[in-house]
């Protein structure tokens, strides 16, 4: 992981949903695949959270990737 995907993967886990927010929508426009960074959005996208909800669903559908289809089937399961 370099460090600007190390620095988003922080973000996504901070305190702050503003922050988190921000790095959503960052690595959702950049594509970044790295699992860890996946699995931070499915965590977000499980937020008690509508808006911090709404930006990881985006960036998870925005990677456009086959990888992030299997983070999806849960939240579509409700598990």
């Amino acid at each position: 992981m370099n460090a600007v995907t190390r620095k988003l993967f922080e973000m996504l886990q901070s305190d702050s949903s503003d922050r988190r927010r921000a790095a959503a929508i960052v690595v959702g426009e950049l594509g970044i695949r790295e699992p860890r960074v996946l699995k931070a959005l499915v965590v977000m996208a499980e937020s008690s959270e509508r808006t911090v909800q709404e930006v990881a669903l985006d960036a998870l559908a925005g990677i456009r990737s086959p990888a992030t289809i299997r983070f999806f089937i849960p939240l579509l399961e409700g598990d």
